[in-house]
């Protein structure tokens, strides 16, 4: 059966889903001695499947690691704090080994001998059943999307690098790099890299087939005759929670893929004084199936009440009462302020008021 975690997409590349972090938050309660079953119910395991490691790591005191292959499953528990749940990190080798646990974990007996999975609607796969059901309980807090071009059809890595180096892109990340890494003076690989690793979106391109190939030769296997260049979107934080809430809107792994890699760069002719109005490169429109471009900026939610009562206290409160000592104790300094205040409120504050109290309240003037 088809996870949903690889799709092919029309020109023929690849879209994939390649790493996975998520932090499980509730239904359970993280100062018991073994918190971790919790997880691992919900991703299909059982206890004998894991081994446990003496250290743990991103805070936790302990951990638990499923190994497949060359990579790993942790799950990490007892936070030094209290509040942190439970993390789990999954490799891009194991996403497979982790959805078939998920997908057997939900399936159920037939009458013909065989078992089916209960998917949660027709048009879902197993792949984004399971990211709802971390954001049921919990958050993604890493998702790596990679579109695969397997052939080098379209770029190759030089051919990125040099599109960048002679300013032939748009984007508005500021921060691109260039590594190229030789042994005995031949090229062994390299890779761009747009937007820097501690922000909230990095892409990395690179030679996928050079990579692999120094795994297989140290495995004694056939090497890889074909030209691979991967194009590796790392999404964290809120452009992690955004693109999880696009695939479980959209329904579509490729859609959302190449229309989030389609809003963060372009590659252009540089046909106009002005970046934004240079027309894009055909190969570039092909490459991503002219897909409709995925912001993933979240807009601020409007101020509230509780947010400007905390910035009140922390800002505020030492200066007033510094006022206020030095007029004697006297307070009127203060309802002079709110009477100046009512009349100066403006569409903005009338709105956290209204929001707050869900309706107009009486005897404020909004």
């Amino acid at each position: 059966m088809d996870n949903g975690n690889k799709v092919i997409m029309k020109n023929g590349l690849l879209s994939l889903s390649d790493w996975l972090e998520f932090t499980l938050k509730t239904g359970f309660d993280e100062t018991s001695p073994a918190p971790y079953t919790y997880a691992l119910d919900l991703m299909g395991y059982s206890v004998d499947e894991f081994t446990f490691q003496p250290f743990g790591g991103f805070g936790y005191h302990e951990k638990i690691v499923r190994r497949v292959g060359s990579g790993e499953i942790k799950v990490y528990y007892h936070g030094s704090v209290p509040g942190m749940g439970i993390h789990v990190v999954i490799s891009s080798s194991c996403m497979d080994d982790v959805l078939k646990h998920y997908r057997d974990a939900h399936s159920s007996a037939t009458p013909f001998s065989d078992s089916a999975y209960e998917m949660a609607d027709l048009d879902s796969t197993v792949f984004l059943d399971f990211l709802a059901m971390i954001c049921e309980f919990g958050s993604v807090t890493r998702l790596d999307i990679a579109i695969d071009d397997i052939g080098a059809c379209y770029f190759t890595v030089p051919e990125v690098n040099q599109y960048i180096e002679s300013g032939q892109y748009s984007s508005r990340i500021r921060h691109t790099e260039y590594l190229c890494s030789r042994d005995n003076g031949a090229v062994s690989g390299d890779t761009v890299y747009v937007g820097k690793r501690t922000s909230d979106f990095m892409l990395r391109v690179y030679d996928k087939q050079a990579e692999q190939n120094k795994k297989r030769a140290s495995q004694e296997l056939p090497l890889i005759e074909t030209p691979w260049v991967r194009w590796e979107m790392e999404l964290k934080g809120d452009s992690a929670v955004r693109a999880c809430e696009e695939l479980l809107s959209r329904k579509s792994l490729a859609a959302v893929g190449v229309g989030i890699l389609a809003q963060k760069i372009r590659l252009i002719h540089l046909d106009n004084v002005r970046k934004a109005r240079c027309s894009t490169l055909e190969k570039w429109n092909d490459f991503l199936s002219n897909a409709e471009k995925i912001s993933l900026y979240h807009r601020p939610p409007a101020p509230a009440v509780d947010r400007v009562c905390a910035w009140l206290k922390r800002q505020v409160a030492p200066s007033l009462a510094a006022v206020v000592a030095a007029f004697g104790g006297s307070v009127d300094f203060i309802y002079d302020l709110l009477s100046s205040g009512s009349g100066r409120l403006s569409e903005k504050h009338r709105n956290m008021i209204q929001t707050y109290w869900g309706v107009q309240p009486a005897g404020v003037m909004v």
